[in-house]
């Protein structure tokens, strides 16, 4: 409002006219965007836990996860990229420290989480599906299973029903031109 009024001021007195955009529109304009991108910022995750309770070393997991493709980042996480090498999802400890290569030895973990940054992904449906893959790899070698957040073991209803919210999150961005994974969607989704 300020900067419009300025406008406004300077071109009365040059004899001019300011064409100023409506603040008031913009602002509703703002609200509604601001709002949409509050729903549609999400992280889907996974989750890797032991079959029969107890833990899962954490030198069997950095082995799986490797041979898999994830590389371990000086953050002590691991990250799957794409082929021009852009992190499309992340492997980490559930619930305690990272994994700090020094640290492995004899580390046991609870369980392992992995997850995606929704709207961030240019093709989120294929890196949900190779997620959820790799998790499954995982989950075998490691003797454990994939569950979701409430640590139910997810089923191919689930599973479906999260390529349905996924695919439905995709369509709402894109019919608001913010195309997931372009410039607008890093920027607003940071």
């Amino acid at each position: 409002s300020q900067l419009r009024d300025l406008a406004n001021h300077c071109a009365t007195r040059m004899v001019a006219a300011a064409l100023c955009p409506d603040v008031d529109r913009a602002a509703a304009r703002a609200a509604e965007l601001d709002a949409f991108c509050a729903g549609a910022d999400v992280a889907m995750a996974v989750h890797v836990v032991p079959k029969r309770g107890g833990s899962l070393p954490a030198t069997k997991v950095r082995g799986m996860a490797q041979a898999l493709g994830l590389l371990l980042e000086p953050d002590g996480v691991f990250y799957a990229t794409d082929e021009g090498g852009a992190r499309i999802f992340s492997l980490a400890n559930q619930d305690g420290p990272p994994f700090f290569s020094e640290q492995l030895a004899g580390m046991n973990v609870t369980g392992v989480t992995f997850s995606m940054d929704v709207p961030r992904l240019a093709d989120g449906l294929a890196v949900w599906d190779r997620m959820l893959a790799t998790a499954r790899q995982l989950a075998q070698g490691v003797e454990g299973f994939v569950v979701d957040d409430n640590r139910v073991p997810l089923n191919e209803i689930g599973i479906e029903r999260i390529r349905g919210q996924l695919a439905d999150l995709y369509a709402a961005m894109r019919a608001r031109d913010i195309h997931p994974g372009g410039p607008l969607a890093l920027r607003l989704f940071s």
